[in-house]
């Protein structure tokens, strides 16, 4: 090699290792489900079933400084039922039919490292919740027709119900 190619390289390196200095400061590490400190669930709470396999999944992945947010949505009015996960009802919506009030104020002002949407290809409101919601990491289900709010997409459309 030639001096001058050393030279360049030198300096391609030198940069390379400048920016990416960079975008460690800004970008969080690698994330996955074994790294990641604050996890949100979203998913349709209206089956029982569903609901003891949430359960099962955020028993399972508890560990110490690791906060996992869950919140369900029910397609019927619950009452003062309580669960011991977040609840939104349609008594949330407002008249257009988006979801509204202290509850998803206080959803939407929180961050996560990822959220994870379960349920159906296409659910609006957990679509728009997601949407909202500060995230590193958005996962969710394929749809071929709508854009939506996922970096990393999984294919729903054969499964009805939660893996």
């Amino acid at each position: 090699m030639s001096l001058l190619t050393n030279i360049k390289q030198r300096f391609f390196n030198r940069r390379w290792a400048e920016e990416r200095a960079k975008l460690r400061t800004t970008t969080p590490a690698a994330l996955n489900l074994h790294s990641a400190s604050r996890i949100t669930l979203l998913f349709p709470a209206d089956d029982a079933d569903e609901r003891k396999v949430i359960d099962r999944w955020r028993d399972g992945h508890k560990k110490a400084g690791r906060k996992i947010r869950v919140l369900g949505y029910f397609g019927q009015d619950i009452g003062a039922t309580n669960f011991n996960f977040r609840a939104l009802s349609i008594k949330n919506l407002n008249w257009y039919g988006l979801p509204e009030g202290s509850l998803v104020e206080e959803f939407q002002k929180e961050s996560c490292e990822i959220l994870i949407r379960l349920g159906p290809q296409v659910h609006p409101i957990l679509d728009y919740l997601a949407d909202m919601k500060p995230g590193a990491l958005k996962v969710g289900p394929y749809h071929p027709t709508q854009e939506l709010p996922y970096h990393l997409q999984y294919d729903a459309s054969g499964s009805t119900k939660f893996k």
